[in-house]
């Protein structure tokens, strides 16, 4: 709510998640039945990755990498082609559909440069979250370890530290179907890899585009009355 709060962020939005992870279920063993029911919670938004794939893929230029690893989205350079929202395995770059661009959580850089803590930080009542470099927040909590459901560290190598919940370090059963479905991160609920960026079977959503996001979000701002042409917001 802090992030929605400070962003006015519209309805659908939602720049921080928190993902509910469970599973499991009852085995019969011998006379007794015994559980392997787990449940946690993973709270995630932009990791501003070492390597951010968004970053790579954009055809507009619109998302660039300060010095400092924050990663940044220009929603007046972005023409709205979603290629950033497929290739980020942790679903960060999301579309607003009304303003015609791609948005994403920025890590509060307006109090970042004032030596203060992001919104969300500072809101946390049970302190859950921390910010500050990575390399301090490794030493206290350690390297980032592999947590289910998260992709793989290489594959962007997010700044991220977590310090697990014991069920996700466990050997976890898939649940059944009758379970709550696990977190889905990336495209259709699996991971994103590099090599999709160039091939992809998927045949249920494939980005826009360029010239057909450019023409939507030309017509967004019309509509909105933001601009007289496309020439003005620097369009071809």
């Amino acid at each position: 709510m802090a992030c929605k709060d400070r962003n006015n962020l519209p309805v659908g939005l939602l720049w921080r998640r928190v993902y509910e992870v469970t599973g499991g279920g009852w085995q019969r063993r011998g006379a007794a039945w015994v559980t392997d029911v787990y449940a946690y919670h993973v709270s995630l938004a932009c990791n501003h990755c070492a390597q951010p794939i968004c970053v790579e893929v954009c055809p507009a230029g619109a998302i660039h990498q300060r010095d400092d690893g924050i990663v940044l989205l220009d929603s007046q350079k972005c023409i709205g082609c979603r290629y950033c929202e497929w290739a980020c395995p942790y679903g960060a770059p999301q579309y607003d559909k009304e303003a015609g661009y791609m948005t994403k959580c920025d890590f509060c850089v307006e109090l970042i440069d004032q030596g203060l803590p992001p919104a969300c930080v500072a809101a946390c009542p049970v302190r859950a979250l921390e910010f500050g470099p990575r390399e301090e927040l490794e030493a206290r909590y350690g390297p980032l370890e592999p947590v289910y459901p998260l992709p793989e560290n290489d594959l962007t190598d997010p700044a991220l530290v977590l310090t697990p919940h014991v069920a996700s370090t466990q050997s976890l059963p898939p649940p059944p179907p009758t379970a709550a479905a696990p977190v889905q991160l990336g495209l259709f609920g699996r991971t994103t890899t590099r090599s999709d960026l160039e091939t992809s079977d998927d045949t249920l959503y494939r980005p826009r585009t360029p010239q057909k996001a450019k023409a939507s979000k030309r017509q967004g701002q019309e509509k909105r009355g933001e601009v007289a042409n496309w020439e003005e917001v620097g369009g071809e």
